[in-house]
């Protein structure tokens, strides 16, 4: 039956589009609006619906309504955490954890307040709307049928529907695989035991594939120059590496840390395959958890709560078990602790480091660094209150300076933070002289894409809108991410569409810096480092997702966020023709911005990294 003009159709965006037209009149005009973040299915969707379904953009606004209700929404998390926080395995569930990578919470509530908002003017409210899941679809349809609007609900197939009962199942076997695989290769490299004598400072960090060298040589690129100063300063370190990007690839990482002189923790060596048995069970006791929730601002979300938790990955709660219960094997096994530098991203893994040193190490101060830029809509880098309360945050946070001192308070009555030596940094110190006619750099624009592929489409999609009407002769310098090969990114993108105009760069970031006269990304920090040196920045906001805004905080005429190529192109055109005495301000005004946000790497900003314990 063909849906009248008044009646809703509600999908998932798993619904093909054919089977979404057979239920339109052909011979009609319809609105539609996309609430879902795949970005590449979302053009898809366009183009298959054809021209009788138009579109709703709701970029601006679901900026605009994120940027109201962030506090609002991490209260209501607080809620749930005080109500639901009795067990410890809650704090490891994706549901508190706000992680916005893993957790839609924070973007579903922000499309339905997009919704409701569209939905009060009779141009914007749309016919179809195509949801990110079936949760987020029941909410949609609460609420529309709240406001007496008739409603139809399309569901997924049965077979999307039994992928998704035996999900957790998946997962189960999944987890067991990597953390069998993680197990038996640090069995079979192990020679001996490893005697850790005196107290230790434990620098808990990433450890990526290339972090270590075939010799063992360890870099840390995530406290440079930290472990020189803890050794001349006479202090044992003890590195907690959290590793990352391996899956089942564990043999030769474990291989060059027993050879390697920094002295790593393998968790393997210390835990008991009855810590193994506990941490495997525990995220089916999260997914059939029964929890006590309130509205949200008028929005039932128990249907995408339920689905969270339901969804909820296994393999951040297992490590987070492990985590907490490696602390007590290390006790056990007779390791003294002078403090704790955890890399602190508040994950659900730096919570379970913190609860696990307190429980087997009272007294012991646990030091947490955030020695990156804070992104107002990545609300799990930020501490909350309650959290804060449940003894999970650390003792004392290092920032990159002052002003991130202050940002990171966001959510929280008061928690010690001093700034440090803003260690990633150094090079905004020692910056080689960009050249002194700056305006010859006009042409160049260095376009620094994430490490996210749709997001990275979305950005050379909106390039591509804004080539016509942008200034002639332009040159686009893409660095892509060090995630993504260049046939990766072009062949999705579509080698037929690829401009002359767009050209990759090979070289490093730095020397991209000294060419570039403006920089057009989306979620890079890169961008803090561009605006310090003086250079004009524009981000790409997404068209249907959260914007990883790293320059939210910072008032500068030199930034602009743009949400469709029209912008896009005036943008440009605008900085292309600041003057040389405009360019010459911005950059006396970038140097007055890195005071404020970074901390010289010497002797004094190192020490903010030593405790006194007492």
């Amino acid at each position: 039956m063909k849906r009248a003009m008044n009646e809703i159709l509600i999908v998932t965006n798993k619904i093909e589009s054919s089977t979404i037209k057979r239920n339109f009149d052909k011979k009609k005009s319809f609105r539609w609006v996309y609430l879902a973040s795949d970005y590449r299915l979302m053009k898809q969707f366009s183009r298959e619906l054809g021209e009788n379904f138009a579109v709703v953009n709701i970029s601006d606004v679901l900026n605009q309504v994120a940027d109201e209700i962030r506090a609002e929404h991490v209260e209501w998390i607080d809620s749930l955490n005080r109500a639901n926080g009795g067990r410890l395995s809650w704090w490891f569930g994706v549901v508190s954890s706000r992680h916005v990578y893993y957790s839609k919470l924070f973007l579903y509530s922000c499309y339905l307040l997009a919704l409701q908002r569209i939905w009060q003017h009779e141009e914007t409210r749309p016919n179809l709307i195509i949801a990110d899941s079936p949760g987020l679809q029941e909410c949609i349809s609460i609420w529309l049928q709240a406001q007496n609007v008739r409603v139809t609900v399309k569901k997924e197939s049965a077979c999307k529907r039994f992928q998704g009962v035996i999900r957790p199942l998946v997962q189960f076997l999944a987890a067991a695989a990597v953390f069998a695989t993680r197990y038996f290769a640090a069995l079979v490299t192990k020679s001996r035991a490893t005697a850790h004598v005196g107290p230790q400072v434990v620098v808990d960090t990433f450890v990526h594939d290339i972090s270590l060298a075939e010799d063992g040589g360890f870099t840390d690129r995530y406290f440079p120059f930290l472990h020189e100063y803890l050794s001349v300063k006479g202090h044992k370190v003890l590195v907690h590496p959290v590793l990352h990007g391996f899956k089942y690839n564990y043999m030769s990482i474990f291989s060059r840390m027993r050879k390697s002189s920094t002295r790593f923790i393998i968790q393997e060596d210390y835990l008991r395959l009855s810590d193994y048995a506990v941490a495997l069970f525990t995220p089916f006791t999260l997914c059939n958890m029964i929890v006590t929730l309130e509205n949200f601002k008028g929005f039932d979300l128990e249907p995408v709560v339920r689905e969270e938790l339901y969804l909820q990955p296994f393999f951040p709660v297992v490590q987070s078990i492990l985590a907490y219960r490696l602390w007590h094997r290390l006790r056990q096994a007779g390791v003294e602790l002078a403090w704790v530098i955890n890399w602190y991203e508040n994950q659900v893994t730096d919570k379970a480091l913190i609860a696990g040193v307190r429980a087997a190490y009272p007294g012991i101060r646990i030091l947490g660094a955030q020695l990156f830029i804070h992104v107002p809509n990545y609300l799990s880098l930020y501490p909350s209150q309650s959290e804060l309360e449940a003894g999970i945050t650390p003792d004392l946070m290092v920032m990159t300076g002052e002003a991130e001192c202050n940002a990171v308070q966001k959510y929280v009555l008061k928690i010690p933070c001093r700034a440090g030596a803003a260690l990633r940094y150094s090079h905004l110190f020692n910056m080689t002289e960009r050249i002194e006619n700056t305006s010859e750099l006009k042409n160049t624009i260095l376009v620094l894409p994430p490490g996210y592929l749709d997001e990275t489409l979305e950005i050379l999609d909106m390039l591509l809108d804004a080539l016509p009407d942008a200034p002639s002769g332009m040159e686009y310098l893409i660095k892509c991410h060090p995630d993504f090969s260049l046939a990766t990114i072009v062949n999705a993108f579509g080698r037929e569409q690829w401009p002359n105009e767009f050209r990759i760069w090979d070289g490093n970031l730095t020397d991209a810096f000294q060419v570039a006269g403006m920089v057009v990304a989306s979620n890079s920090s890169s961008m803090v480092e561009a605006m310090v040196m003086g250079i004009p920045s524009i981000l790409i906001g997404r068209q249907s997702n959260l914007n990883m805004n790293p320059l939210a905080e910072i008032s500068s005429a030199s930034f602009e966020i743009c949400f469709n190529g029209f912008q896009l192109a005036k943008a440009i055109a605008r900085f292309y023709s600041l003057s040389q005495d405009e360019r010459d301000t911005l950059i006396r005004g970038g140097l007055l911005l890195r005071d404020q946000f970074f901390t010289p790497v010497d002797a004094d900003g190192l020490m903010e990294f030593e405790v006194t314990q007492g």
